[in-house]
């Protein structure tokens, strides 16, 4: 493994994880009984886009980057419809997957 591909890595961590944590109040579900608990789906879900962004940089075909990127977007496509009541969030998901 080369010496940027590790640097990119690191960045992409780092990015991660300030997402994470500058939107940690978007993760938690009210309950009806008043408890907050977390929506496990979408975390799941970024940490799915992430991986398949380290995918990316270790691939040296042009078929396996195609591949993973199109794990990406399924990825991405799901975060985009994901608030289910949401008339935008309904709204964008179907745009990105015209």
């Amino acid at each position: 493994m080369s010496i940027v591909i590790l640097y990119l890595r690191i960045l992409i961590d780092f990015i991660a994880l300030c997402v994470f944590f500058a939107f940690r109040e978007q993760f938690k579900i009210d309950g009806n009984s008043g408890n907050s608990s977390v929506n496990y789906e979408m975390v799941i879900l970024m940490l799915l886009c992430i991986e398949s962004m380290f995918l990316l940089l270790s691939m040296h075909d042009f078929f396996c980057m195609y591949l993973v990127i199109e794990l990406q977007s399924i990825g991405f496509y799901i975060l985009a419809a994901s608030k289910r009541y949401s008339r935008l969030s309904s709204e964008a998901g179907l745009k990105y997957f015209l």
